[in-house]
């Protein structure tokens, strides 16, 4: 048997968004330009983590988003996690498409916030 490899990340600017997820825009974008993130990095933060809030409200009964910045000894990161209480999504392969809809919208949210990340870590 292998052993796992675990990065484990220094975080900071830790800041959970629970029930008002309307500032979450701005809270992405703030810490996204105090490490450096060039222009379009920050942009791609900022537009990801008020769609995660937007599907939040739309299809959960209830959820938080951590936000946070994460380090390694060369790099730095914004990092947000979505938690929720609802149904679940049945088919998450099916989900992330473009136009795939349950609620009758555009069908853009869900894969959005995943093209946005980076998984360079």
């Amino acid at each position: 048997m292998h052993a796992a490899s675990v990065l484990l990340l220094e975080s900071e600017d830790v800041a959970w968004f629970r029930d008002d997820l309307t500032g979450t825009r701005l809270a992405a974008s703030q810490p996204a330009e105090r490490i450096g993130l060039d222009r379009h990095r920050s942009g791609e933060i900022t537009l990801a983590m008020p769609e995660a809030a937007s599907n939040l409200t739309k299809h959960a009964v209830a959820g938080a988003i951590l936000l946070r910045v994460v380090r390694t000894a060369q790099r730095a990161g914004v990092e947000f996690l979505t938690l929720d209480d609802g149904p679940g999504i049945v088919d998450v392969s099916t989900a992330m498409h473009d136009s795939y809809s349950t609620a009758g919208t555009m069908g853009v949210d869900l894969g959005g916030p995943r093209c946005s990340s980076h998984r360079g870590w």
